[in-house]
């Protein structure tokens, strides 16, 4: 199982947010899948929230 955690921030409202599912504009790509990934694969984001690419991450986890 791939885990996505996207970060973004708005530097309008000096906040940010977490997203590890869904989809849309800040979607995540965690994913039952036989091959790991190993970078995000994260929404672009809308109004003032941008994604934070160095924030972000993907994680293999192996399933028994």
């Amino acid at each position: 199982m791939n885990l996505h955690q996207c970060l973004y921030y708005s530097a309008a409202h000096t906040d940010h947010f977490t997203t590890v599912a869904g989809d849309g504009p800040y979607a995540a790509g965690s994913e039952v899948s036989g091959t790991a990934d190993t970078t995000p694969d994260c929404g672009p984001g809308i109004a003032a929230y941008e994604p934070i690419p160095l924030l972000s991450g993907a994680k293999a986890l192996p399933l028994r």
